[in-house]
């Protein structure tokens, strides 16, 4: 069980307790829906952002930079707000910013495995051959933040995430448009040829589809031989590889 002072706020996602302002400050309860007897409490400084009837589903976003992301802050489906952002911490291993949300019921339903999520947070401006693009979700999200999601049409990963599933968290649109890939396997290839043209991030190809990209190239020389030759570092992503089962069916 849970108590908060109820009074006037006014906040960036919006006024609560308005009425306060003629009815004067009381005090609102969650009574939660399980645990032993208690008498004493501590009194909340804000009001929670979820009760204990609320229904839906949290999950875990993983991103590297939080940008204007905040607590409270709205989380959309094709511009319709269907959740919130709970709490924001760093991992255990503090190279990963760690937020929590939770979507409300129906809409987790369309919460997959498949389903990217992107910052929305500020103003997006690209440039480009065909003009001047800008991309806002709202003006609650220019000015506290907010986190959008869709989820694709795939071959494969259309089960229903469970509750705490962890997905990447984009810096936009666009990056979370590519499948992300979690596994990669390390290869050094050698070259005694110029590599002209060939940098790190492009891709590796076989038939023509991406299954990897270059991550480093340098020059190696031999004093002994005089051999010069060019190691070039590639990451192999086997996930962009379906294998089709015994039955011909892709698992």
């Amino acid at each position: 069980t849970r108590f908060w002072a109820v009074r006037p706020r006014i906040t960036l996602t919006g006024a609560s307790g308005i009425s306060t302002l003629f009815s004067g400050v009381y005090l609102a309860m969650d009574p939660g829906l399980e645990g032993e007897h208690e008498d004493r409490f501590m009194g909340l400084e804000e009001p929670p952002l979820l009760l204990s009837n609320s229904v839906g589903t949290g999950y875990r976003l993983r991103t590297t930079q939080l940008g204007s992301l905040s607590i409270g802050a709205p989380v959309y489906y094709r511009q319709i707000h269907v959740g919130e952002v709970l709490r924001y911490h760093l991992s255990d291993d503090h190279r990963y910013v760690e937020v929590d949300i939770f979507v409300k019921a129906p809409h987790d339903k369309l919460v997959t495995q498949n389903s990217r999520f992107w910052n929305v947070s500020g103003l997006g401006v690209e440039v480009g051959g065909d003009g001047v693009k800008v991309d806002m979700a709202s003006m609650a999200s220019l000015m506290i933040g907010g986190v959008s999601f869709e989820t694709p049409d795939s071959l494969t990963g259309n089960e229903p995430a469970p509750a705490g599933t962890m997905f990447t968290l984009y810096e936009n649109r666009n990056d979370s448009i590519e499948k992300p890939i979690s596994i990669t396997v390390p290869y050094v290839l050698y070259f005694e040829d110029s590599v002209r043209g060939l940098s790190p991030g492009a891709s590796v190809e076989f038939r023509g589809i991406r299954i990897g990209s270059v991550t480093d190239i340098s020059l190696q020389h031999d004093p002994a031989s005089g051999d010069i030759r060019i190691p070039v570092l590639v990451q192999l992503e086997p996930e962009r590889i379906l294998r089709a089962s015994n039955q011909g069916q892709i698992p």
